[in-house]
């Protein structure tokens, strides 16, 4: 891949890792109250800083710190509350004709479905960390390929 594909892979990570902070921030607001907002904005722009140096920059330690909170709001907003909190916990409760089974409710953190909209959020939330999956593996790839991050792999 050449430098041009790399950095539009790298503003897409970027995008689709802020879209998953969004609607995650949004799915919060009914538990934790709107100042989760301004948490998620100062971790957005926090997120921006570092995906500026890295284009500058081209920086193997902030791109592995970048990568790192990546990968720390995929898996607690896309696939813990996401996936398993709300998608997976959505299907049993369909697929037992609207009763969650007693011995599995322990399994998630709240055994209640939600409302449609939070259920919604949810999900969307859970594509969003599918995409910056893929292009966090994309970057990965790519940069591996071009012999940028040979030590770090």
């Amino acid at each position: 891949m050449n430098t041009i594909q790399i950095k539009t892979l790298e503003w897409l990570s970027l995008i689709s890792i802020i879209i998953t902070v969004i609607l995650g921030s949004i799915g919060y607001c009914a538990f934790l109250g709107d100042h989760i907002i301004r948490a998620a904005m100062i971790g957005i722009v926090i997120l921006f800083i570092l995906m500026m140096v890295v284009l500058r920059t081209q920086s193997r330690i902030v791109l592995s710190l970048y990568g790192l909170i990546n990968a720390f709001i995929i898996v607690r907003f896309g696939f813990i509350d996401g996936f398993w909190n709300h998608v997976f916990k959505f299907f049993l409760f369909k697929l037992h004709n609207g009763m969650l089974p007693p011995m599995l409710a322990p399994l998630f953190s709240n055994p209640l479905i939600g409302s449609a909209g939070t259920e919604m959020i949810w999900g969307l939330t859970f594509v969003a960390s599918l995409l910056a999956t893929y292009f966090a593996i994309l970057i990965i790839q790519s940069r591996h390929k071009k012999g940028e991050n040979d030590d770090l792999l």
